[in-house]
């Protein structure tokens, strides 16, 4: 079903700057979120850009509300960021916490894992006693979904950090769902 989806997700998210979310200040003037750049200097990656998506397309509403069933007994907030994620060869994104309280967050693949190289979503326990214990999740077919607790203790007794490896070859696209909690 989320395989479907995702086709779905990509065919409208072909046009991401129609997907970026309005503002509207006091003073009457609109101003769109603008499409953040990844760099070295900002220190959260480099080779790839993110924004925060607007009003959801339909199939991308769908696998919300899919992912909020399977993963909460109790009914949650209806707060869910969705960003649209861009990287190029050379793209990574560095081990990092997002800010803010997030119950769960996902990653869904918007493209065949056959398009790009390298890639792969990670978590890791960053303790300064032990080398970096980096698990890597591969993505394997359009619409797969990767689901982590952003909140939980690594056994440091941390938050686990997440991050993506570098992309080697293509692009790969995706969709981040942020749940607040």
């Amino acid at each position: 079903v989320l395989s479907l989806q995702a086709r779905e997700c990509l065919q409208a998210l072909s046009d991401p700057a129609a997907l970026r979310k309005k503002k509207v200040k006091s003073d009457g003037t609109v101003h769109w979120t603008k499409e953040q750049v990844l760099r070295e200097s900002s220190g959260s990656g480099t080779c790839g850009s993110y924004f925060t998506i607007g009003k959801e397309p339909p199939a991308l509403q769908a696998v919300i509300a899919a992912l909020r069933t399977w993963l909460t007994p109790t009914p949650t907030p209806e707060q869910c960021d969705s960003l649209f994620l861009r990287y190029g060869v050379g793209g990574v994104n560095w081990a990092h916490q997002d800010q803010g309280e997030f119950a769960w967050q996902a990653v869904l693949l918007l493209n065949p894992p056959t398009e790009y190289d390298g890639g792969a979503l990670y978590v890791v326990d960053v303790n300064d006693v032990k080398p970096l214990q980096r698990r890597e999740v591969p993505f394997e077919n359009v619409g797969d979904v990767v689901i982590f607790a952003a909140n939980s203790m690594a056994p440091s007794g941390r938050h686990f950090y997440h991050g993506m490896t570098k992309v080697t070859r293509g692009q790969r696209l995706a969709v981040g769902l942020l749940q607040k909690g």
